[in-house]
């Protein structure tokens, strides 16, 4: 909300009737602060869950409406982008993936994946899912998954690793690499090259944070340049900062999609960019 009347937007707040009562609850905190801020009382409309007003009959009315930004998770998000016919923002959560290079060392992909997840219950840009490269040590992998295991994460292998490594845990199912867990999970697979793993990746992640760890230069340049997403990290934990320790600036979240909205949401991209041409006599 606070964004939004930043840039000199008007919102409207719709919740779920699952939460009804906290709707409620905030709808009035919310006019509070309106009426204390000398607000007019129009800037922020609030619908609860028990209202008239559908979901659907809100995001349709793009004759009023000058943007949708649905937040949830990535099924939910995708019907509000359906249904919507006023453009809309998508806001991308979890199912990022790390690639492991050869020359990474297994000490920094463990503390990325650990630091990523400090977010949570909102782990936006959580490390999910693990590429390595095949001639890493069985030793090597095994130092890895049992500090991971000593943190409380669940792991999980592709078919190959977990028959050769039992004791990694279930077998990944093909719709999960493609899929969120939004939970303390992680997944490994082999790719054969460093070119498999990034075509893998603009394949299977959301395409909003995915990361490398390589003491390879000319790697990271390569992921760097060929990575389709809106985020890349370098050997850097991808954990997301709604309100970064440096500067002054807030984010609603990260966008996936395409175009001038890609990446962090935040002041400038709630704001449009006009235009004035200025004539002259003479």
């Amino acid at each position: 909300m606070g964004l939004c009347l930043r840039t000199g937007n008007s919102i409207i707040l719709k919740g779920g009737p699952e939460a009804s009562q906290t709707n409620a609850v905030f709808a009035q905190i919310f006019e509070d602060c309106l009426q204390e801020g000398h607000l007019p009382p129009g800037c922020v409309a609030t619908f609860l869950g028990d209202s008239n007003c559908t979901l659907r009959d809100l995001v349709t009315q793009d004759r009023w409406l000058n943007l949708v930004i649905p937040y949830g998770r990535p099924s939910w998000v995708e019907q509000i982008v359906r249904q919507c016919t006023a453009p809309a923002l998508r806001t991308a959560m979890g199912n990022c993936y790390l690639q492991w290079s050869l020359s990474g060392n297994w000490e920094t992909v463990r503390s990325m994946i650990l630091d990523s997840h400090l977010t949570h219950p909102d782990p936006v840009n959580a490390i999910e899912k693990v590429l390595i490269h095949p001639d890493h040590s069985a030793s090597t992998l095994a130092m890895l998954w049992n500090s991971l295991r000593e943190k409380g994460f669940e792991l999980r292998g592709d078919g190959d690793l977990v028959a050769e490594f039992p004791e990694l845990g279930a077998i990944v199912a093909p719709g999960e690499w493609q899929q969120a867990y939004l939970k303390r999970i992680v997944a490994f697979k082999r790719v054969p090259s460093f070119e498999s793993g990034i075509a893998w990746i603009n394949q299977n992640s959301s395409g909003h944070a995915d990361s490398l760890v390589t003491e390879s230069y000319a790697e990271s340049q390569r992921f760097s340049a060929q990575i389709d997403s809106a985020a890349v990290y370098i050997n850097s934990s991808p954990r997301f900062h709604r309100r970064p320790l440096r500067g002054d600036s807030v984010f609603l979240g990260m966008s996936n999609q395409k175009g001038y909205r890609r990446g962090m949401v935040g002041l400038e991209t709630l704001t449009t960019l006009k235009q004035v041409v200025q004539g002259y006599r003479v």
